[in-house]
């Protein structure tokens, strides 16, 4: 064990900040996909996506399907 002085605390960061910083929804456009290699990734999304998009007050609409390599969501609105 090595003990360190004056490292700095990185800030809080919310279940949203993290997601967010982890998916850059912002460059999300209509028909655009992300395919997902299992149900909790894609449940972390999608429940990201639904908070990014009620935050900002924008009228986005994501559906999900089973495909053969996963599951890919789309936006399709």
């Amino acid at each position: 064990m090595k003990i360190e002085k004056n490292i700095p605390i990185p800030g809080k960061m919310s279940n949203f900040t993290r997601h967010y910083k982890t998916f850059k929804w912002k460059d999300l456009e209509v028909n655009d996909s992300i395919l997902f290699e299992n149900a909790k990734e894609t449940n972390k999304a999608i429940s990201s996506i639904i908070s990014y998009s009620k935050r900002r007050k924008l009228d986005w609409k994501i559906i999900q399907r089973k495909v053969e390599n996963g599951i890919r969501i789309w936006r399709i609105k």
